[in-house]
């Protein structure tokens, strides 16, 4: 079974499939030397959009 990874953005539910996907929708973050996809897409991080508010890109 091949490995897949995935992002969707909990704020307005973007999703990408895919290394270069994810590099171009949401960015990568390295905590603690492990590099994992961004939560926000790029869009909803420029908005400083937060959870539990609306989404201000929509």
């Amino acid at each position: 079974m091949p490995y897949t990874i995935k992002a969707k953005c909990p704020c307005c539910n973007k999703e990408a499939d895919g290394l270069k996907e994810i590099d171009e929708k949401f960015g990568w973050r390295i905590p603690n030397d492990k590099t994992i996809p961004q939560s926000y897409c790029r869009k909803c991080r420029a908005a400083h959009c937060k959870a539990g508010e609306p989404c201000k890109v929509k």
